[in-house]
């Protein structure tokens, strides 16, 4: 079984916007949950490089969350 995972707010759609702003949120210390319609589209950005400064990292995660099959 999956571990459980709480995060401080969800992210619907990752297209430019979305993931600009789910950036954004855990630039600010937020845990964030994203879902893309689109599996692939959710993996992709979680496996990206995190263009955010590694000392403030620490306080913000982004989780990826699909659906399950």
């Amino acid at each position: 079984m999956a571990e459980k995972t709480r995060a401080d707010v969800g992210l619907i759609g990752l297209a430019v916007m979305g993931q600009n702003l789910a950036l954004n949120m855990a630039d600010h210390g937020f845990k964030v949950a994203v879902f893309n319609r689109t599996v692939r589209v959710t993996k992709d950005f979680i496996d990206a490089p995190i263009p955010i400064r590694p000392e403030d990292w620490s306080d913000a995660k982004i989780l990826g969350i699909s659906w399950a099959q």
